[in-house]
């Protein structure tokens, strides 16, 4: 089971973090956010490309809940993770990183809190971080699709790229 992080900026300080508690990977999600791009550019009557999308402005909820629901979203984040997705509304970018571990020294008391540690090289115990590796994926929008005698379309060519690298 692969499991991902995806943090949906929209608006700031507005962040919603979501977790997806299985097929996590770059195949398993590019497809849906491309979608969910494609879906709120046709949903504006303008153009995405060289548009900006004003989200609050004209907020397209259907859109994002067809996208969460599509993506099998769920609200939190998962600690350990495989990979990390970044829709931000306000800049029309997309970023994805997998991850790395580091390590975390427990604190004193860590029994009385009831983490779980385990004792790690150094002799202390402590636990695993989860945290974001390699920059996978960094595209704007106007990336992800594009225009076919006046319809917004998905950029196939640059999504099977990404899955396949």
């Amino acid at each position: 089971m692969t499991r991902a992080n995806v943090v949906i900026i929209a608006g700031y300080p507005a962040k919603h973090y979501f977790e997806k508690g299985g097929d996590g990977y770059l195949s398993g999600v590019m497809e849906d956010i491309f979608n969910f791009v494609q879906s709120i550019s046709r949903r504006r009557e303008d153009r995405i490309l060289g548009v900006t999308i004003d989200f609050w402005d004209r907020p397209d909820s259907s859109g994002l809940s067809t996208f969460i629901e599509d993506c099998n979203l769920t609200l939190g984040h998962v600690g350990n993770f495989s990979y990390a997705y970044e829709i931000d509304l306000n800049k029309q970018t997309i970023k994805a990183w997998d991850y790395k571990t580091s390590w975390v020294n427990a604190p004193l008391n860590w029994e009385e809190k009831g983490w779980s540690c385990y004792k790690g090289k150094n002799g202390k115990y402590g636990y695993d971080n989860f945290v974001k590796g390699k920059k996978l994926v960094d595209i704007k929008f106007s990336d992800a699709v594009k225009l076919e005698n006046d319809f917004v379309v998905i950029n196939e060519e640059l999504l099977e790229k990404i899955i396949k690298d």
